[in-house]
């Protein structure tokens, strides 16, 4: 229907009194049917968003006529969300929560799940703790109202640990991980979505610990039951592809870590669009792996690209944006373009002190870049520029080097009498996990060669895997 049609529609309903009533038919059918945000229904929602705009920019009064609103807002934002447009979605549910303030007290279910979605979407928005308030908020009002194994409980305690991760509270986070997915692998199947996300989560965090042979077995596991379950070319299937090419590239495997994330890359721009944040993570992943076969330049147009996009859809402050620019300005430092790298090392320095703090993993990683590039241009004659960012770190090398210190300790050993009994038995269980291990390589490494093979052309030069042809849903990575 033409727009000076729907006006002249709106304006006749409005003259015979009937606005309203079709106002309240309208928000509760579309309360009805918006889909809850998948990828599966974005189509869907694609369709329907366009209309569910337009009435949420209606005004309503009466109660049942509010919090239909608060339902399509809530679904609009978990909608928005996932399509990565975090500012709109952040603005919908802010919406949500106001409305809902005004029926049902803060430990109602209904505000809670606001509150849950606040947290995830402050989490992506890179305010972490702001995320950890809001997640802690609904954890804690969860658990007054619902038994202790509730789904709800299990899923808001992992998306609690994935914020510590972002935080650096490492020990705390894995405890919480261990925690829920111990008892949600008691009451879920093996392949349930929700399952599956958060033991993802947990690999995640393996990678930040450095705890790569458990990382590289979960996402292989997973991996198998992604393809079972999706098909290869599911959003959560390529994420889990693109996390094992990840875990490869720390095994010094980069050649297939950079074939598997180009396939990665071009299925993700080609889904989701060329701006979605999954995409520029591929996208700052794949200049890593270069770069690390010493491939510069290509990094370097990589990661002004995936630097161009983050600045676009996440802001000047986002995480994200924060190790584009790191990784940028390490390129050109070896590149010896100091007179680029230096601002950008300042830039991500201040951004990462100003969000993070000083001890944050993040800013010691950038912080030690460009200590290293001052000292390398002293090394070259070059007289770096005067700063007075490291005028509170006169005494920061002490930490420097504490940064890159483990904990760690040994398991006491058992008294002779037994010994050889148990070696036997320790032998035995080594050769089984072996085994499994071996059994489990082999099944994801099929599933690897499948994706590998869904694509005719695997020659994309990076013009080509850059380029910005619309997706088909139109309507960590740090040296």
């Amino acid at each position: 229907m033409h727009r000076l049609v729907q006006i002249a529609t709106r304006n006749w309903l409005d003259a015979e009194k009937e606005l309203e009533t079709w106002k309240s038919k309208a928000v509760r059918r579309m309360a009805q049917i918006f889909p809850w945000e998948r990828c599966d229904n974005w189509k869907i929602c694609d369709a329907l968003f366009p209309h569910m705009d337009a009435l949420l920019d209606m005004k309503f009064s009466e109660e049942e006529d509010l919090l239909n609103e608060a339902t399509c807002l809530y679904r609009t934002a978990r909608y928005l969300d996932g399509k990565g447009k975090y500012d709109l979605a952040f603005q919908k549910i802010q919406r949500a929560i106001g409305i809902r303030r005004k029926f049902y007290k803060e430990d109602d279910k209904n505000m809670l799940d606001c509150i849950s979605l606040q947290s995830v979407i402050l989490r992506a928005q890179g305010q972490y703790k702001e995320a950890e308030k809001a997640s802690h908020q609904a954890l804690a009002g969860y658990q007054e109202i619902l038994p202790e194994d509730h789904l709800e409980i299990l899923n808001e305690s992992c998306q609690l640990a994935e914020i510590q991760t972002k935080l650096g509270n490492y020990e705390e986070a894995e405890q919480g991980f261990q925690q829920a997915l111990a008892k949600q692998r008691e009451i879920l199947e093996p392949d349930n979505e929700d399952l599956l996300i958060n033991i993802n989560n947990l690999a995640l965090l393996y990678v930040d610990v450095a705890k790569y042979k458990e990382a590289e077995t979960l996402y292989q596991e997973q991996l198998i039951l992604y393809e079972k379950k999706f098909g290869l070319e599911h959003p959560e299937t390529l994420t889990c592809i693109h996390n094992l090419a990840m875990v490869m590239s720390y095994q010094n495997k980069y050649g297939e870590a950079v074939t598997i994330t180009k396939y990665v890359l071009h299925k993700r721009k080609r889904m989701l669009g060329p701006d979605h944040p999954d995409t520029l993570i591929s996208v700052g992943h794949l200049a890593i792996y270069l770069r690390k076969q010493n491939k510069y330049k290509e990094a370097e147009e990589l990661d002004r690209r995936a630097l161009a996009g983050y600045e676009k859809t996440l802001g000047l402050e986002h995480p994200g944006t924060l190790i584009s620019v790191n990784n940028l300005a390490f390129d050109l430092a070896y590149q010896k373009n100091c007179d680029e790298a230096i601002p950008l090392y300042e830039r991500a320095l201040v951004a990462r002190r100003k969000i993070h703090g000083s001890k944050h993993p993040e800013t010691k990683i950038v912080l030690d870049n460009y200590l290293d590039l001052r000292e390398e241009m002293e090394d070259d004659g070059i007289e770096p520029p005067e700063t007075d960012l490291l005028s509170p770190l006169a005494s920061s090398e002490d930490e420097r080097d504490l940064a890159e210190i483990g904990t760690g300790g040994r398991a006491s050993g058992a008294g002779e009498e037994g010994e050889e009994e148990e070696k036997e038995e320790e032998e035995e269980e080594e050769d089984e996990v072996r085994t499994k291990e071996s059994d489990l390589k082999k099944a994801s490494d099929a599933v690897i060669s499948r994706f590998l093979s869904s694509e005719d052309d695997d020659a994309w030069s990076i013009n080509e895997l850059l380029g910005d042809e619309p997706s088909e849903t139109e309507g960590k990575a740090t040296e």
